[in-house]
């Protein structure tokens, strides 16, 4: 009886994940049966940031292949899905696809936690012998590690979508620029510096060049020197 306490215990963190994905599903049901939209709906994002908090708890302990972070709370998943709503999937394939990761990940887990529920007790004790679980927080942390980074940070945000819109359409006006960039040919590490540098000469670089080489923009520089 003083063991299986002991397992109970160290799936405590599980079982709340559990509890957490069937009150969401609740409340998602309940909703869509109103004919609510989920995102405006105050008990669905509360019982979302639920989850989020909790998927991280158990991250920081079961993610040993990883960082184990703790802090990859809700915020993320709201900014993904806000800025999924607010482009277009001609203007940035590569913003819509880190944020279909993102995405996907959380549903991932919340499948995952379905599957526990059947039988708990098929869930090791020791979090971190759990492969399936392991796995889907390594994605789920790198996922939205990269949404922390580019997406919850304004000026970050405003910089991605701007440069990978101007690689995309590079790419698709030219096929062997789409085809550099598709094998990460070494030439193209060089080539796209020199693109963001005629864009800056043109103002229409969004201060890109600015942000990640200042001094472009000090007279008394060499580098000013050379460009201008």
């Amino acid at each position: 009886m003083e063991l299986m306490n002991i397992e109970v215990q160290a799936r405590s963190l599980i079982a709340k994940a559990i509890d957490a994905e069937k009150c969401l599903t609740s409340v998602e049901i309940r909703e869509k049966m109103k004919g609510k939209i989920l995102i405006t709906c105050e008990d669905y994002l509360t019982a979302r940031a639920k989850m989020c908090e909790i998927v991280s708890q158990i991250n920081q302990i079961a993610n040993y292949c990883g960082r184990g972070r703790d802090d990859l709370d809700h915020s993320i998943l709201l900014e993904t899905e806000g800025l999924l709503r607010r482009i277009t999937k001609d203007q940035s394939k590569a913003i819509r696809i880190l944020g279909e990761k993102i995405r996907c990940s959380f549903v991932n887990l919340r499948g995952l936690f379905r599957k526990y529920d059947k039988n708990i007790e098929m869930v090791d004790p020791q979090l971190k012998n759990n492969s399936d679980l392991v796995e889907a927080l390594m994605e789920y942390e790198r996922s939205w590690e990269k949404g922390a980074t580019y997406f919850c940070d304004s000026e970050k945000r405003r910089h991605l979508l701007h440069f990978s819109g101007t690689i995309e359409s590079m790419s698709e006006k030219y096929d062997k620029f789409k085809e550099m960039v598709e094998c990460s040919d070494a030439d193209i590490f060089l080539i796209i510096p020199c693109i963001l540098t005629l864009k800056s000469l043109d103002k229409d670089d969004k201060n890109l060049c600015k942000y990640f080489l200042p001094t472009l923009h000090q007279i008394d520089t060499k580098t000013f020197r050379m460009y201008f």
